[in-house]
């Protein structure tokens, strides 16, 4: 809280003096705290002590497809012995994310330029202080507090690939 009451005065004073916003500065507040826990829950958990680092705001490699660049800044990368978890910070529900590509995109693009394995991918949502992802292992599904999803990250990865061919060839013959 009092990290919240710093960061909202330096930031957006107008949170904490406008009385309009009042309501919004305590939605955001217990949010914020949620997700705080949420993180704590997380952090606590026996599978990421194996963890070997982690990198906010991670510039992604430039990856090329048929002369396309493709590029990226991925929210938060931990960075394990085996492989990496790319990790999204959303202000909505984790789960309203559950079907898109970008972060199954960012794990083909640091795969393919590094030779490290994605291990998983997932979103943090603010609203609900929830984690939504796809793991490669059950251990770290559980670590990161994820819901179990339909889907392996296998179909999504496979599918971000193709897609993200498909976009480099549709920009090179201007059907875009």
């Amino acid at each position: 809280k009092n990290e919240w009451k710093k960061a909202s005065s330096d930031y957006y004073p107008e949170l904490l003096t406008d009385p309009r916003l009042g309501r919004h500065a305590d939605r955001l507040m217990k949010q914020m705290g949620s997700v705080a826990e949420l993180l704590d829950g997380i952090e606590s958990s026996g599978e990421l002590k194996k963890r070997t680092g982690t990198e906010l705001e991670y510039k992604l490699p430039e990856y090329e497809i048929d002369g396309v660049i493709f590029r990226g800044r991925a929210d938060r990368v931990d960075f394990f012995d085996d492989g990496f978890v790319v990790i999204d910070y959303k202000s909505n529900r984790s789960n309203d994310h559950r079907n898109e590509l970008q972060l199954a995109a960012y794990s083909v693009i640091i795969n393919k330029t590094t030779g490290a394995r994605p291990l998983g991918y997932g979103w943090i949502g603010h609203r609900d202080a929830s984690f939504y992802g796809y793991f490669a292992t059950d251990g770290l599904r559980q670590a990161y507090l994820s819901s179990k999803p339909r889907k392996g990250i296998e179909d999504f990865l496979v599918l971000a690939e193709s897609t993200m061919k498909e976009m480099a060839d549709s920009i090179k013959t201007n059907m875009f």
